[in-house]
């Protein structure tokens, strides 16, 4: 019973993290989704064109001690916040905007 309903809350909550994008300019629903099917494929190609771009050999050091680890840490965090971002602008300039 307490996992069900951990299972349960968990859910409902990852549910509500999403972003939710609308376009005022589009007033039909039926185009609204195939627009945003369309502009997210089309934006999630362009993210992976950045990331094709980043060396790995630029992300990963192989330092073992806690500097180089930590320095592979940051390197990572810049790389996923910068395709969150590139993502994020693509959708706001053909006119989405996340709730």
């Amino acid at each position: 019973m307490n996992r069900s309903c951990v299972l349960l809350v968990t859910v409902l909550f990852l549910a509500g993290c999403g972003h939710r994008w609308v376009n005022s300019q589009i007033t039909d629903p039926a185009e609204a989704k195939a627009r945003l099917a369309s502009d997210t494929a089309y934006c999630r190609d362009i993210e992976n064109l950045l990331e094709q771009r980043v060396n790995i050999q630029d992300r990963v050091s192989f330092d073992p001690t806690a500097v180089g680890q930590m320095s592979n840490y940051y390197s990572n965090y810049k790389i996923e916040s910068t395709r969150t971002d590139v993502f994020e602008r693509c959708m706001n300039d053909r006119g989405w905007s996340g709730l």
